[in-house]
């Protein structure tokens, strides 16, 4: 054999790891570049609108983007958090949110005591657990099957506050299909469904509240209310800052809502104790 196709033939398994690393190298050095330059164009948009952004991994979080700010008097903070780490991701089209979710949270709009949750009744939640049904027959057969049924829709309640909101522990407590409580909007009752403790948290949501609600029930938002605060929900991962600003707005021009229609044992604009959130 050649002495130079020999030496080819000894090399060419060698060379080609060093190319393939070095591929990987680049991909890897592109992808940073491509992070820090969204990661800037971030920081400036949302400085421009008053807001402070924090990248994932800066806080300790890999997988959320948070937004901070105050809006209208209503101090909050927004995490989307993204699956499968797409970390670049802008303004999504309908039906392309299902990589994460997006979750507003303001500490100082607190129940003042007890928990309210709202589902939207569509794409995931479109199964959800119904309202109870009185039983017909309270002995036998039918009475252990209604225990099973209240066990299981308790169980995807409880499911669907963690994947949803994220809370987990003695928080779920108030999420049993006996504290289901109908709503008094009857189009509000057709887009969403209210769990709770304290019906008086249902008598909060006033006509304006509805309103507003029912305007972003097509963004498919849900509700979690607590004395820690209220957050918002929304399928996606939403990190243009026009997008987190709209949220925003939106967060803090229900919880003025909420809190104007609030008893006198809970005054609006009452500071709750607060938690990291969402």
């Amino acid at each position: 054999m050649d002495p130079l196709e020999n030496l080819i033939l000894q090399v060419w398994p060698l060379a080609l790891l060093v190319a393939v690393a070095l591929l990987g190298w680049w991909a890897r050095r592109g992808q940073a570049r491509r992070l820090e330059a969204q990661r800037a164009h971030n920081e400036a948009q949302a400085a421009g609108l008053k807001m402070q952004y924090t990248a994932p991994g800066e806080d300790g979080d890999m997988a959320a983007h948070r937004y901070t700010g105050t809006t209208d008097g209503v101090q909050w903070v927004i995490e989307a958090s993204l699956l499968d780490q797409q970390h670049i991701v802008g303004n999504l089209a309908p039906g392309e949110g299902q990589r994460g979710c997006t979750r507003w949270f303001a500490a100082q709009a607190g129940t003042g005591g007890g928990t309210l949750m709202l589902m939207n009744l569509q794409g995931a939640a479109r199964s959800a657990v119904e309202p109870p049904q009185p039983a017909k027959n309270e002995g036998g057969f039918m009475s252990a099957f209604a225990g099973l049924a209240d066990r299981a829709g308790e169980a995807a309640l409880r499911a669907y506050a963690r994947m949803s909101f994220g809370v987990d522990g003695p928080a779920l407590d108030a999420l049993k299909p006996a504290h289901h409580l109908p709503l008094p909007d009857s189009a509000l009752a057709t887009a969403f469904r209210a769990f709770g403790d304290t019906p008086a948290l249902r008598d909060r949501l006033g006509p304006q509240a509805c309103e507003a609600l029912m305007h972003e029930h097509p963004a498919e938002v849900a509700l979690w209310w607590t004395e820690t605060g209220l957050m918002l929900r929304w399928p996606g991962s939403r990190l243009s800052p026009e997008q987190v600003a709209a949220h925003a707005q939106f967060g803090a021009t229900l919880a003025r809502l909420l809190q104007a229609n609030a008893t006198a044992s809970a005054s609006p604009g009452a500071v709750h104790p607060t938690r990291r959130s969402p």
